[in-house]
């Protein structure tokens, strides 16, 4: 909510009465100091008597040491304030009168600047000017704009709340890939009739796809590599094979003995699934039979 509109109960245990402002500029007891909190600059009284010989009915409150909350007791909310101070950005310069209202809009400054809501001058007379202007009461329209943010921000809050605790049920619910599991093939198990039969066959295809994965991932993999070369160039093949296991892991082990072999002493399935990979493409896989590397190097699959 905007910084000025501010609830007079908010500010009202700061009331100062004209009495008490006119006291205390007269008091030469009190050091000039804005921290203290019961200093009150002497130029507030003359700002604040000049505005209520114009409405006796202004009521002010301490906001600090050189500003005051003005307002209406029968208002819920602050017409403004006043101060006496430099209000100069970035720079130091003299001070002045201030007022700030909700109905100033000073286009010297961005609006997100509280000198956007402000004017200022060295005269007395020509400020009280612009704050008679600018402090009128707050009508019921207004007051019903800014109080609908309010009901709005809890609204849209409830909601949001709910919203979170579905999110995390729900999400609870998905983290739990057993219970979701288990709960899913005994209904499949069961007679239960889906509504949408797309689901049905969703979980089926679903749960193919996990134990098949399952199985997958259960296997081991021990192959021989084989290499297959000319070794005298008479067209008669030779081999060198060596066993690799455990290739599922991420480090398989390769075992340190060669066997070599003729094609007339290398063993039936070591050839015949060399057989079959020499028909197929290089770097082609076949399940449960191996891979082609080229160049007469070959996987098999044990």
């Amino acid at each position: 909510m905007n910084k000025l509109h501010k609830r007079v109960s908010k500010i009202a245990d700061k009331t100062l009465s004209l009495q008490r402002l006119k006291d205390s500029a007269e008091c030469d007891d009190l050091v000039y100091d804005l921290n203290d909190s019961e200093y009150i600059d002497p130029q507030m009284y003359y700002y604040a008597k000049a505005l209520s010989d114009h409405n006796s009915g202004l009521r002010f409150a301490r906001k600090r040491a050189n500003e005051l909350w003005v307002y209406l007791e029968s208002n819920p909310y602050v017409l403004g304030y006043i101060g006496y101070d430099d209000y100069q950005e970035h720079v130091s310069g003299e001070r002045k009168y201030m007022v700030a209202s909700r109905n100033i809009q000073n286009d010297k400054y961005a609006s997100y600047n509280d000198q956007h809501s402000m004017y200022t001058s060295i005269n007395l007379n020509t400020i009280v000017g612009k704050a008679k202007k600018a402090m009128r009461p707050i009508n019921p329209l207004e007051i019903a704009d800014m109080e609908v943010r309010s009901i709005q921000d809890k609204f849209r809050r409830g909601v949001a709340d709910l919203r979170n605790v579905q999110y995390n049920a729900w999400s609870k619910i998905k983290s739990d890939d057993k219970l979701l599991q288990d709960e899913f093939r005994n209904i499949l198990r069961s007679d239960y009739r889906f509504v949408n039969p797309d689901l049905k066959h969703s979980l089926i295809n679903c749960f193919e796809a996990i134990d098949a994965s399952k199985e997958a991932d259960a296997k081991t993999l021990h192959v021989h590599f084989v290499r297959a070369y000319d070794k005298y160039k008479d067209g008669a093949l030779h081999f060198e094979v060596i066993d690799v296991n455990n290739l599922q892991n991420s480090t398989p082990h390769v075992t340190d003995e060669i066997k070599r072999y003729t094609e007339e002493t290398i063993p039936e399935d070591i050839m015949g699934k060399i057989s079959v990979l020499n028909i197929t493409d290089v770097d082609e896989y076949v399940e449960d039979v191996g891979y082609n590397t080229g160049d007469g190097m070959f996987y098999v699959v044990k």
